[in-house]
């Protein structure tokens, strides 16, 4: 017996949680259907053959603004017009405008207009009484709302899938009096849910603060175990350390680890001409002085952005992988997504910054894929540890528990949603 699983998701903000539990959930039972906006073509070799696609347009609130100013629908207008302004002052003034008018428009987020055309689209599935069970992923919030709509007219099991914290984000852009709105709003949607899923413990210990007396579990992000090959080990002249993805100014701090480069180089533990590091990620003057003003320009470059595709090739090809961790004492709940590609790498983690208590430090202890420097000191010391093995051996090895490692698989985390699902009582079933 095969159940009818829905996704309301967002397939551009949800990769790769979403396409990777669909990948695997036909394995556990589930054929599932993902409704989303258009934007993200995603083929059998993501999704899985058994997985159906239904593609549902709408007009993002901005989107009409955007198309006035010349802007690209997946640029952020803030960031645009900030570019734009002629002097800082100015750039300031936009800032808080566009806020206040985000608090308004995008309420509760920029694809409220999503909701009248998916709940028309779904409604005639739960009517003939296919679906046993939705599951909704945020952000955006919206997918919530539809199916907390579409749950006050038809039965199923509903699992809500918050891979990002509502009104407890920690990167929350609005005022304390939209918090308080948006806590409410949250509050009200999510109290027909079955169950509440989110990716780690510290946030949804944040979730059972704020939803009292409903089942709230944490399933982390993974990574594909396709992706998790052996990689052959050349020798090579030049210690290579990579960093892919955003880095997030004020939020992640690469200073630590220039320090640390610099203080390797200048004691001669590698040679200059010897290392190479490179940032494949979106280019940024702020960085640029930061290598600069470390005297790193001959070893470190910023290579711009990459296919995903070639940024995990560049992963599997670099002796390091470097991961900034989140700079906030307070919150040490967020796993950057990056860290389960790199444990697929295989390669040898340095996580800079963070407490040494958070979720990315506990991952990296558990699976010895890695070490957390919370300073330029640990950070120099770990690099001298690599960069002498590089030296004699011309390559580093990893030291990962591939037993824990592989814990980490979409297939794993996979029979974590299904159990879920079992557990929150689904009902009807179709014959394979």
């Amino acid at each position: 017996m095969t159940r009818e699983l829905l996704i309301i998701a967002d397939l551009v903000h949800a990769y790769p949680r979403i396409p990777g539990l669909a990948r695997y959930l036909p394995a556990c039972g589930w054929r599932p259907t993902i409704v989303c906006p258009p934007g993200r073509a995603l083929g059998p070799d993501e999704l899985g053959p058994a997985t159906s696609v239904v593609q549902v347009p709408h007009a993002p609130m901005l989107g009409s603004l955007k198309a006035r100013l010349g802007v690209d629908a997946t640029a952020g207008l803030r960031a645009h017009l900030r570019n734009r302004s002629r002097s800082s002052a100015s750039s300031i003034l936009v800032d808080r405008l566009l806020g206040v008018v985000g608090e308004v428009v995008n309420y509760p987020d920029g694809h409220r207009r999503w909701l009248t055309p998916v709940v028309r689209t779904i409604e005639p599935l739960l009517e003939q009484g296919r679906v046993s069970a939705v599951l909704s992923s945020s952000s955006p919030v919206t997918c919530h709302v539809i199916a907390s709509t579409l749950r006050r007219r038809y039965p199923f099991t509903w699992v809500a899938d918050l891979r990002d914290l509502w009104s407890q984000n920690h990167n929350y852009g609005y005022s304390a009096l939209r918090r308080r709105i948006d806590r409410r709003l949250e509050v009200r949607t999510l109290r027909s849910a079955d169950a509440l899923i989110t990716a780690s413990e510290p946030w949804a210990d944040r979730l059972r603060e704020l939803h009292v007396n409903k089942r709230i579990l944490s399933i982390p992000n993974g990574f594909d175990p396709a992706q998790l090959v052996n990689r052959v080990q050349e020798r090579s002249s030049c210690f290579t350390i990579a960093y892919t993805g955003n880095i997030y100014p004020g939020k992640q701090d690469p200073r630590p680890f220039f320090m640390a480069l610099k203080k390797l180089l200048d004691q001669r533990v590698m040679n200059r001409g010897a290392i190479s590091v490179r940032f494949f990620t979106p280019r940024s003057e702020w960085l640029d002085r930061q290598i600069i003003a470390a005297g790193l320009g001959d070893s470190v470059s910023q290579d711009g952005t990459v296919p995903h595709s070639v940024a995990l090739e560049r992963q599997r090809s670099a002796d390091v992988l470097l991961l900034l961790n989140w700079e906030d004492p307070k919150e040490k709940g967020t796993y950057p997504l990056k860290v389960f590609e790199y444990l697929a790498a295989k390669r040898p983690i340095i996580a800079i910054g963070g407490s040494g208590d958070d979720i990315v430090s506990g991952l990296l202890n558990e699976t010895r894929a890695g070490r957390t420097c919370t300073d330029a000191a640990s950070a120099f010391d770990y690099l001298s540890e690599l960069g002498k093995e590089f030296r004699l051996t011309g390559g580093v090895q990893s030291n990962a528990i591939e037993s824990k490692v592989r814990a980490y698989g979409y297939d794993r985390m996979t029979e974590r949603f299904a159990d879920v699902l079992k557990a929150a009582g689904v009902g009807r079933t179709i014959s394979a």
